[in-house]
């Protein structure tokens, strides 16, 4: 394990965020709020997919699964960062709900509410494209996205799945223009 590796997870966002921060600021004075977001989380997008498929290629034999991944759940959940609860976990499927994520929490206490869904949430379906095409993610809401009460936060972000189709590839959803970015 390197000292980045050993890192919680947590940390690494918000020292990745302190950077993106000014990133953002600075693109939104001199480009726009539109060119600012977009370019967050074009560059988010890419280094989540580099991120996933140097974790996929330190798998045993390079061969990643199902079971690999949910392995990986550990490093995400460190410190308490994120609170689930699991609805099924199988072979093939892999079901959850998030009931506290403290990502949400620590972007909002640092003023990147507006943009924490493509600091931390984008990254989920960006991470499963690099770590193994085949997996895919489904998510109807995240707790980023909902106002902060404690029932949004429990039904905030209800059946994440992450899913390997039976037979042929499926990528994972396309979040080069998450949704109300458009590229104009």
């Amino acid at each position: 394990m390197t000292g980045a590796d050993a890192l919680p997870m947590l940390e690494r966002r918000r020292i990745e965020a302190t950077i993106l921060k000014h990133v953002y600021d600075t693109l939104v004075e001199s480009h726009g709020k539109e060119v600012a977001t977009r370019t967050i989380a074009d560059a988010v997008r890419r280094s989540s997919i580099e991120q996933a498929r140097q974790l996929a290629a330190s798998e045993p034999d390079g061969e990643t699964s199902m079971r690999t991944f949910i392995a990986r759940q550990a490093q995400w959940r460190m410190g308490d960062a994120l609170q689930t609860e699991t609805i099924h976990e199988s072979d093939t499927a892999f079901d959850f709900n998030v009931t506290r994520c403290r990502y949400a929490e620590m972007y909002r206490e640092m003023g990147l509410g507006e943009i924490g869904h493509l600091l931390s949430c984008q990254r989920d379906g960006t991470f499963c494209e690099g770590y193994d095409p085949r997996l895919k993610m489904e998510r109807t809401q995240t707790i980023m996205q909902v106002p902060v009460t404690v029932t949004s936060a429990i039904a905030g972000s209800k059946q994440p799945r992450f899913e390997r189709p039976q037979g042929g590839l499926s990528k994972g959803p396309d979040l080069r223009d998450p949704p109300g970015i458009g590229r104009g």
